[in-house]
């Protein structure tokens, strides 16, 4: 009998071992950008220790065996770019798997946040909006421009696999609405001077810190200890369970808000303020929201039966009641923008006026319900009553003026290595030409570390690539963050455009003249796409004639009570695109005052009849303070501070 056991258990086990399925990783689909004259890794799973053909179309087959735990990865020479399509045949055992209409081209990585990740889409509700996107949707086909979408992914240790938002795709009307505008500017520079395929791989998360994608192996010293510590107790508290961070998070919304969510959805409604949904807060009169907001509405149901009540996109958390009751939560961050669909017993429906509470809670970002109005409704057996229109609304705490947020025991897009771990550390094994970066609009707040933290993450990066890859990032662009007269913000902007001093084989890409002050994701994405394709241009491919130079002060001066700055880099004559002014002078370096300005030749005198004595100059100083004046090549003067 045990002898029979034996066999059972070993029979079984073999069986477990060919049915694993071959597998490619992720990033490898139809349509692939492999790098050009290169040697390229392809890499996957099948069973341990098992024999894996891999057949390219354009050279003699190979053969790798697995090792123990079903890894395997074969290394293949690449062919110079063109526009002839390929195939590799990769077979193990009985399975087979075949990727098609691979190209050989330049393939660049692009990351960062918000502004990296922004895609022609246009959401109707949102003010963001990607100029000459319209061209670019309408315009001609390319089936050798394609982007690979690396979706969002926190996790707490390095993955295997990225987690791929529809593989590789051609630009096509259909396919260029979801490509980064930024790569798609840059690659569309490229392909129109290299006449060669590109491929780009977006792998950018909105609002996450730079800290987020560096390699925790990477992250040590003072700079890092909070942070560190962060990520100790998230981990620790994931090992509590769902159900405690459930608690944790319950009792700090009551307490944030100081009554019960039952007491809150009980109260009088009818004397407070209104809004109307679906909409983001920002355009209504609850205003932009971080923290708590019940809403508020009555609905009449004639006949009481079974109810669904359907609501679009929650920004970010709530629960809903009906008529005092909870029907619906959705309270930890990893539940957040969910589509609630709840069924509501005909026991809890009344005869006549029932109330529909729900406690939005807004921990990142905007607020508010936002889809299409016929999205928001209540179906009944016999009618559907519409939900969009007038609500009232209760504001019922500030985010910033409660305790902190629990932590939930998940990574997030805020903890330190999370997002390397998921998106960049799992694409290290696929040959590249270099980094793109668009990043720093959440450093904002730690301005004097972020050279360091980028000089560290470029480093960890390189390093996992076994290569010295180039890496072109993009200063935050002028925006109000804090205020629009502070300085938080230009100030990162010079530490910004410094920093690549520090970083090897790097460069940064000037915007002081591409912001927004209202809007911290600027229109003119197709500048700095196109910049970064200049640089690119210039140092990678070493077309000089690219060249990408910004004006700066070789010289400053005070003559009678007027500051002469002399610039070089001006391509023969500066140019003002505004009557307005960016300068400012001081006597103290704490008081500054606007002042006027003169261009002369490749000078520019700079006058206050208030400063008698200037002994300090600075330009586009301020957070949105935007430079208007450029070099004959239309590039902008950066944001500096001069001592006299």
């Amino acid at each position: 009998m045990h002898r029979i056991s034996l066999l059972l258990i070993f029979f079984l086990q073999i069986f477990t071992l060919n049915a694993q399925e071959l597998k490619l990783a992720s990033i490898f689909t139809d349509g692939a950008v492999f790098q050009q004259e290169s040697v390229v890794k392809l890499w996957g799973k099948s069973a341990p220790l098992q024999i894996v053909s891999i057949m390219p179309s354009w050279r003699e087959a190979i053969t790798v065996t697995s090792d123990s735990n079903g890894d395997w990865c074969a290394l293949l020479k690449t062919l110079k770019a063109g526009y002839k399509s390929y195939s590799v045949k990769i077979e193990a055992g009985n399975e087979i798997i075949k990727l098609e209409d691979i190209v050989f081209g330049e393939v660049w990585i692009i990351s960062g946040q918000s502004n990296m990740e922004m895609s022609f889409y246009e959401d109707k509700l949102s003010p963001n909006r990607v100029e000459g996107a319209n061209e670019v949707i309408n315009g001609k086909d390319d089936a050798f421009l394609r982007s690979f979408n690396v979706a969002r992914k926190e996790c707490f240790y390095p993955q295997e696999n990225v987690v791929p938002n529809g593989g590789w795709k051609k630009k096509n009307r259909e396919n260029v609405v979801w490509f980064s505008a930024v790569g798609y500017f840059f690659a569309a520079k490229l392909r129109e001077h290299l006449d060669i395929p590109v491929g780009i791989i977006n792998s950018s998360y909105g609002g996450s810190p730079v800290e987020s994608w560096i390699p925790e192996e990477y992250t040590v010293g003072q700079i890092y200890s909070s942070k560190s510590e962060e990520r100790r107790e998230e981990i620790r508290m994931n090992t509590l369970g769902q159900n405690e961070a459930f608690k944790r998070f319950g009792k700090w919304i009551n307490e944030s808000q100081k009554f019960t969510g039952q007491e809150l959805a009980g109260r009088d409604f009818s004397n407070l303020d209104k809004l109307s949904l679906p909409n983001y807060f920002y355009n209504t009169s609850r205003g932009e929201s971080l923290g708590g907001t019940f809403l508020y509405k009555k609905i009449d149901i004639a006949k009481p039966s079974e109810l669904i009540l359907e609501l679009p996109m929650i920004d970010r958390n709530c629960e809903i009641y009906f008529n005092g009751k909870l029907i619906h939560q959705n309270i930890l961050p990893s539940q957040a923008y969910r589509r609630p669909s709840v069924t509501i017993p005909s026991e809890n429906v009344e005869n006549g006026g029932n109330v529909i509470a729900v406690n939005l809670i807004s921990s990142l970002w905007n607020g508010g319900i936002v889809g299409r109005p016929e999205e928001m409704r209540i179906v009944a057996s016999d009618t559907v009553i519409s939900l969009a229109g007038e609500w009232y609304f209760k504001k019922t705490f500030e985010l910033s003026q409660v305790a902190p947020m629990p932590k939930e025991g998940l990574p997030n897009a805020f903890l330190l290595s999370s997002l390397y771990n998921g998106m960049m550390y799992p694409l290290a094994r696929y040959s590249v030409k270099g980094f793109l970066w668009y990043q720093g609009e959440s450093n904002v707040g730690n301005t004097g570390q972020y050279p360091e933290m980028l000089k560290n993450m470029v480093k960890g990066w390189r390093d996992i690539w076994g290569k010295n890859l180039p890496f072109y990032y993009v200063q935050i662009a002028p925006y109000k963050y804090s205020g629009h007269e502070n300085t938080d913000a230009a100030e990162m902007r010079v530490q910004m455009s410094e920093a690549y001093k520090y970083i090897p084989n790097s460069d940064v890409i000037l915007t002081t003249d591409l912001g927004d002050p209202e809007n911290i994701h600027p229109p003119r994405k197709r500048e700095v796409g196109q910049r970064l394709a200049l640089k690119a241009l210039s140092e990678t491919y070493k077309r000089k004639e690219f060249r990408l130079d910004y004006p700066e002060v070789s010289d400053a001066k005070t003559v009678d009570g007027v500051v002469i700055l002399k610039f070089r880099k001006t391509y023969g004559k500066l140019i003002s695109l505004s009557d307005s002014s960016a300068f400012e002078l001081s006597e103290d370096d704490k008081t500054y005052f606007k002042s006027n300005f003169k261009i002369v030749g490749d000078e520019i005198h700079i006058f206050n009849n208030s400063i008698k004595n200037p002994k300090f100059v600075r330009h586009a100083y301020r957070n949105s303070s935007t430079a208007t004046i450029c070099n004959a090549k239309m590039l902008p003067i950066n944001t500096f501070k001069i001592d006299l």
